[in-house]
C-alpha cells in the first residue's frame, strides 16, 4: 500500500504530464501571434504576460515531486501549492481574455482562433489542477469528479442560449473599487476588467496599504486577496469590519477551493468569495450584485436619517453624531459646543400664510444655517421649527462671532412665497463642553432652557452661558 507522500508524488507526476504540453502550446501561440506584429503594438505586452504565466506555472509544476513538496503536501500545505499554482493561471487566462476583449478587430482570423484555442487549454489546465488536488488518493473521488462535470456539461447543452450582457445601474457607476492584492498581475488583470465598466478602481498590494486607501478614498467595495505576505485576507478583512466602515461589502478572491476555506470567509464576515481564474461574468455578477444591495442600503440608510423635508440629519441621526462627539472628547479633548436654535413666531407663519408657507421658511431657514456654517458642521432638525448645530474645535469667541453671524443672517433673509415677502427671526441657546461635560440629554436640555431664556428676553438672541451657572 502506497504511502500518503508516495500518492501525492504519483499525483504531482501525473500532473506534470497533462499540464506541460499545453502550457507549451498556449506560449506557441503567443509567439506567433507575436511575430505577426509590429514592434510597437500595445498588444504585445500583454502576449508577454501570458507566456511569462506559462513559464511561472511550468517552473512550479516541475518542482512538484520532491520531498521538500510532499512534505509540505502531508503536513496540510496542499492548499498553499494549489494557491500557488493559480496565480500564473490566472494570468494565463485573465490576460487571454483581456486580449479577445479589447483587441479581437485588430487581429487576423488566426491569432483570433489561436487565441480561442489557448482559452480552451486554461480552462482544461484549471480542471487538471483540480482534478489532481481533489483527491489524489481517492478512485472514488476521481469517479465523482467525472461524472459531476457530465452532469454540467449535459446541463448546459440543455439549456437555451441567454444574454449574459449585464447593465449596470445609473446609482453605482460612479462607485470606486479597492483591489488588494500582492501580485501585480492579478492587480492588472482586475482592474481591466472592470475598467471597461466604468468602475474607478485603487490597488493596494498588501493589508496596509488597503486600509490605507480605506482611510482615504471614498471606496463602496473591496475585492481582497485571501493569502498575502504580513497580513492575509482574514486580518484584513477583520480590520474593516471593526472599523468605521464596518458595512462595506468585501469579496474574498483566492485560488483555495476548499468549501471550508470558503465557509471561514463568509463566516469572518466577508460578502462573496471568488475563485482564481477569475471568470469575468462571475465577475461582473458577483461586482454589480454587491454594489447595488450596498447603495441600496446607503440610501435606505440615507433615508432613515434624514429629515425629508429639510434633507438635514433628522433627531435619530443628531443623537448618534453627539454620541461620536462625546466619544471624541474622552478620546482626543476635542472641545464641541451645541446650538439649539428656534424660528420666533413661526405659528404665526402657518397661521397666516398656510402650512406650505410654513415648509418654505423652513427649507430656506436650513439652506441660510448652511451658508454660515462649516462643510463638517453639524447641522439638524429636533423636530417642528427647532434646530441643533453642532461645531468642534471653536473657541468661546469663535462661538459667539459664529451665533452672531448666524442671528444676523436669519434677520437679513427675506422670503418671497408666492404674492408675500415673509420675515422671520430665530432665538437660540449654548452649550459648550468646556461647561463641564454631561449626558448628551442633559447638554440639550441647558441649551434648551438658554433657548428659552433667550425667548422670554425679547427673541431674535441667542443666549450662551450666563453668570452663575
Amino acid at each position: 500500500m502506497k504511502t500518503p507522500a508516495e500518492v501525492v508524488d504519483f499525483g504531482f507526476v501525473t500532473l506534470r504530464q497533462q499540464v506541460l504540453t499545453p502550457l507549451t502550446t498556449i506560449a506557441a501561440h503567443m509567439a506567433e501571434i507575436r511575430d505577426q506584429l509590429d514592434a510597437g503594438a500595445d498588444i504585445l505586452d500583454d502576449l508577454l504576460k501570458v507566456e511569462e504565466g506559462c513559464e511561472r506555472l511550468s517552473k512550479l509544476v516541475n518542482a512538484l515531486g520532491d520531498g521538500s513538496v510532499s512534505g509540505a503536501a502531508e503536513a496540510g500545505g496542499m492548499s498553499k501549492i494549489r494557491h500557488d499554482l493559480k496565480n500564473p493561471l490566472n494570468s494565463i487566462l485573465g490576460y487571454t481574455e483581456i486580449i479577445l476583449e479589447e483587441y479581437e478587430d485588430e487581429l487576423t482570423p488566426q491569432a483570433v482562433e489561436n487565441l480561442e484555442h489557448s482559452k480552451s487549454l486554461g480552462l482544461e489546465l484549471v480542471e487538471i489542477i483540480e482534478r489532481t488536488f481533489a483527491d489524489n488518493a481517492s478512485p472514488q473521488a476521481e469517479a465523482r469528479i467525472v461524472n459531476e462535470s457530465d452532469a454540467v456539461e449535459a446541463l448546459l447543452a440543455s439549456m437555451e442560449a441567454v444574454d449574459t450582457k449585464l447593465e449596470i445601474a445609473d446609482e453605482i457607476r460612479d462607485c470606486e473599487i479597492l483591489i488588494v492584492d500582492d501580485n501585480p498581475s492579478n492587480q492588472e488583470i482586475l482592474h481591466r476588467r472592470l475598467r471597461r465598466h466604468g468602475f474607478a478602481c485603487h490597488l493596494a498590494a498588501n493589508g496596509l496599504e488597503a486600509l490605507d486607501v480605506l482611510g482615504e478614498q471614498n471606496i463602496s467595495l473591496v475585492l481582497l486577496d485571501l493569502i498575502m505576505p504580513d497580513m492575509n485576507g482574514f486580518e484584513v478583512l477583520k480590520e474593516i469590519r471593526s472599523g468605521p466602515q464596518s458595512d462595506l461589502p468585501v469579496i474574498m478572491v483566492s485560488g483555495l477551493n476548499d468549501p471550508r476555506g470558503i465557509a471561514k470567509c463568509l463566516a469572518n464576515g466577508a460578502n462573496d468569495y471568488l475563485s482564481k481564474p477569475v471568470e469575468p461574468i462571475i465577475l461582473d455578477a458577483k461586482v454589480i450584485s454587491a454594489l447595488e444591495r450596498f447603495t441600496y442600503r446607503r440610501e435606505l440608510n440615507k433615508i432613515a436619517m434624514t429629515d425629508q423635508l429639510t434633507q438635514v440629519r433628522n433627531r435619530r441621526s443628531l443623537m448618534q453624531a453627539m454620541n461620536r462627539l462625546v466619544q471624541q472628547y474622552e478620546q482626543e479633548e476635542r472641545e464641541f459646543a451645541v446650538v439649539l436654535l428656534d424660528i420666533d413666531h413661526f405659528k404665526k407663519v402657518n397661521d397666516t400664510y398656510g402650512h406650505a408657507a410654513g415648509d418654505f421658511v423652513l427649507q430656506q431657514f436650513t439652506q441660510c444655517l448652511k451658508s454660515v456654517t462649516r462643510a463638517d458642521d453639524i447641522i439638524g432638525r429636533m423636530g417642528g421649527e427647532e434646530f441643533l448645530l453642532a461645531f468642534q474645535d471653536t473657541s468661546v469667541t469663535d462661538l459667539k462671532n459664529i451665533c452672531e453671524r448666524l442671528r444676523r443672517a436669519v434677520e437679513d433673509m427675506r422670503l418671497d412665497f408666492e404674492e408675500h415677502t415673509i420675515k422671520i427671526t430665530t432665538s437660540g441657546g449654548v452649550y459648550m463642553s468646556v461647561e463641564g461635560m454631561l449626558p448628551v440629554e442633559k447638554m440639550i436640555d441647558l441649551a434648551d432652557r438658554r433657548l428659552y431664556s433667550a425667548k422670554t428676553g425679547g427673541r431674535n438672541r441667542i443666549e450662551h452661558r450666563s453668570i452663575g451657572e
